[in-house]
């Protein structure tokens, strides 16, 4: 699954397109698709499907370590997707909004619960930099004792 290209989509070919929240959702959906087609996995947007996102994860790190040459494979195609998708799961979830920031080079956000911010795509990144503290599922628990409790105390992500 590393390699299919029908499955990559760019950060720098979809960065331009990402105009609305809509586009968004539009990836989240060709995500679940396309790994339900290619790897079996049944992504239904529901947050115990993030789990199975993390297990994928887990799978393309793998992948990358054992086939490595000189240089590691480049992860960087997989963040959009994945985040769109896991932004979604969180989205639908817990209930918020995407935002689509004006800046150049910036990108869209969550918000939940009408003040928590949610940086899918940073912390998509930081799962396959090995620099995340948290999993998706274990993000997602973490964010919904936060909306319930009305806890804002520290960073969501």
């Amino acid at each position: 699954m590393l390699g299919d290209e029908c499955w990559v989509v760019s950060l720098s070919a979809r960065e331009g397109s990402m105009a609305t929240p809509q586009d968004l959702v539009d990836q989240a959906e060709s995500f679940a698709a396309v790994a339900g087609a290619q790897g079996g996995e049944q992504l239904d947007f529901s947050p115990q499907s993030l789990a199975t996102v993390d297990s994928l994860l887990d799978q393309w790190l793998h992948l990358a370590e054992v086939y490595a040459g000189v240089e590691p494979p480049d992860l960087t195609p997989f963040i959009m997707p994945t985040a769109a998708y896991a932004g979604e799961v969180l989205r639908r979830a817990l209930g918020g909004e995407w935002i689509i920031p004006e800046k150049p080079g910036s990108y869209p956000y969550l918000v939940l619960g009408g003040h928590l911010q949610v940086n899918a795509v940073h912390l998509v990144e930081q799962i396959l930099r090995h620099r995340a503290p948290l999993s998706l599922w274990e993000t997602y628990q973490r964010l919904a004792r936060m909306l319930s409790t009305g806890s804002t105390l520290g960073p969501a992500t």
